[in-house]
């Protein structure tokens, strides 16, 4: 499994936003900082991102398993099989099947107050209100002490 290590080599400092934010989904923050990471088409994306602030080296990870050779399904085991009978009651046998009844929509609340509420007993809506003009208030006087001089008299 080929592998991938990172080493910081340029400062962040005058960098854009976006470079950061590689840098530290990469983990890289100081200068000299080493990582490693798998060879993959995402860090790889990453590492070109930031090629100008990094130096990098690829090599074969000597030290991860070989993968295994999928093992062969093994042959089906014969099975005993066991009867069971049933010993039918006789008060069962005597019962018809019940019919199965198609099952109901359930209701929603919402769906429910609008049925309880009838149309023709709605509140009505006020006029009186919508028709009358609103008045503004009027605006307040500073206090005379409050008044800052004007410049240049005396």
């Amino acid at each position: 499994m080929k592998r991938v290590k990172v080493r910081v080599t340029g400062s962040r400092i005058r960098e854009k936003n976006t470079t950061k934010v590689v840098m530290d989904s990469l983990g890289l923050r100081k200068i000299g900082q080493i990582r490693e990471y798998p060879m993959n088409d995402c860090v790889m994306g990453m590492i070109r991102k930031v090629n100008h602030l990094i130096s990098y080296e690829i090599f074969e990870d000597k030290s991860a398993k070989p993968k295994a050779a999928p093992k062969k399904p093994a042959a089906p085991k014969k099975e005993t099989q066991e009867k069971t009978i049933k010993k039918e009651t006789p008060s069962a046998a005597k019962k018809p099947a019940a019919a199965k009844k198609p099952p109901v929509a359930k209701k929603t609340a919402a769906a429910a107050s609008k049925k309880q509420q009838p149309k023709a007993e709605k509140a009505p809506q006020k006029k009186a209100a919508a028709e009358k003009p609103v008045k503004k208030a009027a605006p307040t006087k500073a206090p005379k002490g409050d008044k800052k001089p004007e410049s240049g008299g005396k």
